[in-house]
């Protein structure tokens, strides 16, 4: 059997207006967490594949970018029936330089999905 998720519809303005597992409350506490730790660090987001870690990942970077954010979201790794990896870099608004002098280095947070 073969399964295909229909993706959500994730709009600009209001990432987390369609999301049926409310999952926005989760992405103001990782959000808080961006913005209290000033030295960085790597977060991990574990579950079984079709549980939706793609799209709040999806939702949480437009949401991270309406608050100023700059962020670079990219798939690093996925398989049909395994887990898709993602790597995402923030710098969030009180911490920002610009890309150029960061370029010998990532920016300090690391989400892995």
């Amino acid at each position: 059997m073969n399964i295909k998720h229909e993706d959500v519809l994730i709009p600009d303005t209001n990432p987390f207006a369609n999301c049926k597992l409310n999952r926005q409350k989760y992405a103001e506490a990782l959000t808080n967490i961006l913005t209290t730790y000033t030295e960085g660090f790597v977060l991990s987001i574990n579950n079984k594949w079709g549980t939706g870690k793609t799209t709040f990942v999806k939702m949480w970077e437009k949401s991270l970018m309406n608050e100023g954010f700059i962020v670079d979201h990219k798939v690093v790794a996925t398989k049909p029936g395994t887990r898709t990896r993602h790597r995402m870099y923030c710098l969030p608004k009180h911490n920002r330089r610009s890309i150029v002098e960061r370029a010998d280095c990532p920016p300090p947070y690391v989400i892995q999905a």
